[in-house]
């Protein structure tokens, strides 16, 4: 278990899993016949690479590995997973640019959030509504997916009502990006206080 670390098995989200998750969705936009193949095949790397999102957590406080790195590197990871996937999405016309904006602007101001921080000598790990956000973000991308395959076809058999979930999924995952920048900048404001930090 030792060999195995946290930090290792946050690797695996963004540096195999997302590459997966991207190739496997580029290759059902552009080979026909293989279409199925590669959204089944980005649907089980997309559930690989959410399985590392808990279980580095769980190692981590199983072995007692919990680390201020490890605090600042898995949201990191985290975000550029979902990155890479939103972007993938955007390029195959699947995903809105205002969405993608959405999700983009939200990471960007929080890692400067938490470079500000740590320039103080403060952690800002992980909040509550970032592992929320990362679910309904997860959740989102794996509707979208599945919404394309034969499966999702054969058992809705109506464009429309698929084009409405897709349209709901995105938009809640929006929301729920939208409270958790709320979040962390009410966060920061709390910690800046609670530290007395000053800035000049």
């Amino acid at each position: 278990m030792k060999r195995i670390t946290p930090n290792f098995i946050t690797s695996l989200r963004p540096f195999l899993f997302g590459p997966l998750v991207c190739l496997f969705l580029a290759l059902a936009c552009q080979f026909g016949i293989l279409v199925q193949c590669c959204l089944w095949l980005a649907l089980l790397s997309m559930g690989f690479g959410e399985t590392t999102d808990g279980l580095d957590g769980y190692v981590a406080r199983k072995t007692g590995q919990v680390t201020d790195f490890g605090k600042i590197y898995d949201p990191m990871a985290d975000s550029l997973y979902r990155l890479m996937i939103w972007t993938t999405l955007l390029s195959i016309g699947w995903v809105p640019l205002w969405a993608m904006l959405i999700f983009l602007v939200r990471d960007i101001v929080v890692a400067n959030i938490r470079i500000i921080l740590a320039i103080h000598k403060v952690v800002m790990g992980a909040r509550k509504s970032g592992k929320v956000k990362a679910i309904f973000q997860g959740a989102a991308q794996g509707i979208l997916v599945v919404s394309h395959t034969s499966v999702a076809a054969n058992l809705f058999n109506n464009p429309q009502l698929v084009a409405k979930l897709q349209f709901v999924a995105i938009l809640l995952a929006a929301v729920v990006t939208l409270f958790s920048l709320y979040d962390y900048c009410r966060g920061f404001c709390q910690i800046t206080k609670e530290n007395k930090i000053v800035f000049t």
